[in-house]
């Protein structure tokens, strides 16, 4: 569990312990969690491949705490990415975690290799700028 100012933020799941330069986050939409990802195999695909790849449970999913902040809470991704030191990175984002990545993106573009946007919940609420 990540826990930022005695409050848990997210729970990740991460069983890579590389450190490649392009590091993958990997969020989940809301019939899932980070454990889709395992069962999927991605997360030893990309291990296999050289990256960190983190698996995140979103609060309310997984492991983690329920809380209604992913949806109200515009900074959540971003303390995520500074607690765990994430530098350079691809975001893959599908649907419901759009909550959180679309303020990530507005605000900390620079810190992103590239998006992977599937579908994300929460445009309407931003312009195309």
């Amino acid at each position: 569990m990540l826990a930022l100012k005695k409050r848990t933020i997210v729970s990740v799941f991460n069983p890579t312990r590389l450190l490649s330069r392009l590091q993958v986050v990997l969020l989940h939409g809301q019939a899932f969690s980070s454990k889709t990802w395992v069962e999927l195999g991605t997360l030893a695909l990309l291990a296999t491949n050289g990256y960190q790849a983190l698996a995140v449970d979103l609060l309310g999913f997984g492991n983690s705490p329920d809380s209604d902040a992913l949806k109200t809470d515009q900074h959540l991704l971003g303390r995520f990415v500074e607690a765990l030191g994430v530098r350079t990175t691809v975001l893959l984002s599908p649907s419901m975690s759009g909550h959180c990545s679309i303020p990530f993106l507005t605000k900390h573009s620079a810190q992103l290799h590239c998006s992977i946007p599937l579908a994300p919940v929460g445009t309407s609420n931003y312009t195309p700028q």
